[in-house]
C-alpha cells in the first residue's frame, strides 16, 4: 500500500518554490536577518535596535549565572568536546541529564543532538511493518522530513486539528493496520495554537490501535509541572503516546529528548535509532547547560509553569505571534502573504491530504 498524495510535485519543483518564497521575504527583510547582540528585550540588527517580538527563548534562562557557570566548568572538565561516537563510548553527562529529565517529565528520557535528530532515530524505530501514520498539515517540518525515512509506512495527511476528519480515517485504517501513529505538535509553530488534547484523549479511548507521537518543543520549560509541556500534562501516564521535547528554545542549552513510556522502548531506540549511532553527541558546555537548568533553578520553573494552558489559547512568544525578527508589525495582507507563502512550500515538498 503505498502513500496517499492528493497533490504531486516533482523534488525541483519543491526546492524551487521554497527558495523563490524565502528570497521574496529576505528582500522583504523579514527573515535571514544577523543580529549583533546578545538575546534580549532588544536586538540588534544592521546598527539599529528593534523591540524582539521573536525569540523562542520564553524565559531567558541563558542569561542565568547558574547555566554560564556550567558551560564554563564543563570545558574546564571535558575541555571544548568529546571526541566519541556515542555508538562506542558516550560522555558521563549523558547519564547525569537523563536522569534529570526523568525526575522532570517522569518518564524514561533519551537525549539526542537535536530535536529534529530526535525524530529521525525515533520515527523509523516505532513505526513497524503493518503500521499506518497519520500527520497533522501543520506538524512541524522536522516531523515530515523524519517520517520520509519510512517510505513503506501508509501515510496521510488530515486537516489541522480536526479530529472530526482524523476519526474516520482511523476507523478505515484500523482493520489492514496492526498501529496508527497520529503525529503532531504539542504547540504549533505555525499557528501558535495547541493540540486538540481533549479529542486525541477521546480518540484514544475509541480506538486502541492509536498511538501519538507529539513534538512538544515549543512548550518546554514555560509550561506544565516542572516546565515537562502542556502534552505530559495530559499523557504522562499512557503508554500509547511518546512526547519529545526541545532543550533549545525556552530550554536555553541545546538537544532534544524523548519523553518514553517504558525503558524497553527507550533502549530500542537508543539501540536502533540512527542518529543516536551515527550523529555528533552533544558537546559538554552545552551538555552541562542542559542540565543546569534542571538542578538549581527548577523550583523556578516549576514556579513559572503553573497550570497547562486551555487548548484554545496561545503561547507567550512564537513563530507566529512574531511578526519579523526585527519587530516589524505585519499588515494582515502581509501577515496572510507570509503564512501563505511558508504553507505554499510545505505543500510542495509534502503531499496534504483530507
Amino acid at each position: 500500500m503505498s502513500r496517499v498524495e492528493h497533490f504531486k510535485f516533482s523534488h525541483t519543483q519543491a526546492v524551487d518554490g521554497t527558495y523563490r518564497h524565502v528570497t521574496e521575504l529576505a528582500e522583504a527583510g523579514l527573515v535571514l536577518q544577523t543580529g549583533s547582540t546578545p538575546n534580549g528585550r532588544t536586538v540588534e540588527i544592521q546598527g539599529k535596535s528593534y523591540l524582539n517580538f521573536g525569540s523562542c527563548s520564553y524565559m531567558s534562562l541563558e542569561a542565568r549565572a547558574e547555566l554560564r557557570a556550567a558551560a564554563h566548568e564543563a570545558i574546564d572538565r571535558w575541555g571544548t568536546q568529546f571526541h566519541f561516537s556515542r555508538a562506542y563510548l558516550q560522555c558521563a553527562l549523558y547519564e547525569e541529564l537523563e536522569s534529570c529529565l526523568g525526575s522532570m517529565t517522569g518518564r524514561p528520557a533519551l537525549v539526542a543532538p537535536s530535536t529534529s535528530l530526535a525524530h529521525m532515530a525515533a520515527l523509523p524505530v516505532l513505526i513497524e511493518d503493518g503500521d499506518s501514520v497519520v500527520v497533522d498539515q501543520f506538524a512541524h517540518a522536522s516531523l515530515h522530513t523524519a517520517l520520509r525515512l519510512v517510505p513503506s509506512a501508509p501515510l496521510e495527511i488530515v486537516r489541522h486539528n480536526r479530529m472530526d476528519r482524523l476519526d474516520p480515517i482511523l476507523t478505515r485504517l484500523a482493520p489492514t493496520s496492526q498501529q496508527i501513529w497520529y503525529v503532531a505538535d504539542g504547540l504549533y509553530s505555525m499557528l501558535g495554537d495547541f493540540a486538540d488534547f481533549d479529542g486525541l484523549r477521546r480518540l484514544l479511548d475509541a480506538h486502541p490501535k492509536l498511538r501519538l507521537y507529539v513534538d512538544d518543543a515549543h512548550a518546554t520549560s514555560w509550561a506544565g509541572a516542572r516546565g515537562r509541556g502542556v502534552t505530559l500534562e495530559h499523557f504522562a501516564a499512557d503508554p500509547r503516546v511518546v512526547v519529545v521535547l526541545s532543550l533549545n528554545k525556552a530550554f536555553s542549552a541545546a538537544g532534544g529528548a524523548l519523553a518514553l513510556p517504558n525503558e524497553a522502548m527507550k533502549r530500542r531506540i537508543r539501540r536502533a535509532g540512527g542518529p543516536m549511532l551515527f550523529s555528533g553527541p552533544i558537546q559538554p558546555p552545552r551538555r552541562t547547560r542542559s542540565d543546569a537548568p534542571l538542578r538549581p533553578i527548577a523550583p523556578t520553573i516549576a514556579a513559572r509553569s503553573g497550570p497547562s494552558p486551555p487548548t484554545t489559547s496561545r503561547s507567550p512568544s512564537t513563530a507566529a505571534t512574531a511578526s519579523t525578527t526585527a519587530g516589524t508589525r505585519l499588515s494582515g495582507t502581509r501577515r496572510a502573504r507570509q503564512r501563505a507563502s511558508f504553507s505554499g512550500a510545505r505543500r510542495s515538498a509534502t503531499p496534504r491530504g483530507s
